[in-house]
């Protein structure tokens, strides 16, 4: 009958809506959150810097430091727009890219994953190099 195609219109149309909102806002997020991860600020990874020693004037990545203050910077940034995050940081050297063994490291690859609404995720990675030697 009319009355009950009226109302399967209805509903359809409402779910119609609704699904345009979620969309909407998810997309909103997910283009906040690249937003944050590209411009990531330099001076977190300038600052997690140091010289081994001075007869080698070159600086690496202080590891740890490095991830607290990613981990700090993400956190209050993304508080927002997401349930949660991983952070994962591999470091590398930057001549051949193969996997950094010792504390000398000077390049690393930041891997974030953020957990959205459901089982949504957004992956983005972005890759920081030390050029040059250190002139103190």
């Amino acid at each position: 009958s009319l009355e009950v195609l009226i109302m399967i219109n209805i509903l359809i149309a409402g779910m119609v809506g609704v699904m345009s909102f979620i969309f909407f806002n998810l997309g909103i997020n997910v283009n906040s959150i690249n937003r944050i991860i590209i411009n990531t600020p330099k001076q977190i990874f300038e600052s997690s810097t140091y010289l081994v020693d001075e007869e080698t004037p070159y600086l690496y990545f202080n590891e740890d430091k490095l991830f607290e203050q990613l981990t700090n910077y993400y956190s209050k940034s993304f508080e927002k727009y997401v349930e949660d995050f991983e952070l994962k940081l591999y470091f590398l050297n930057a001549s051949d890219k193969t996997f950094c063994l010792n504390s000398k490291c000077n390049y690393v690859n930041v891997e974030i994953k953020a957990y959205l609404f459901l089982d949504y995720t957004f992956d983005q990675s972005i890759f920081y190099e030390i050029r040059g030697e250190y002139r103190g």
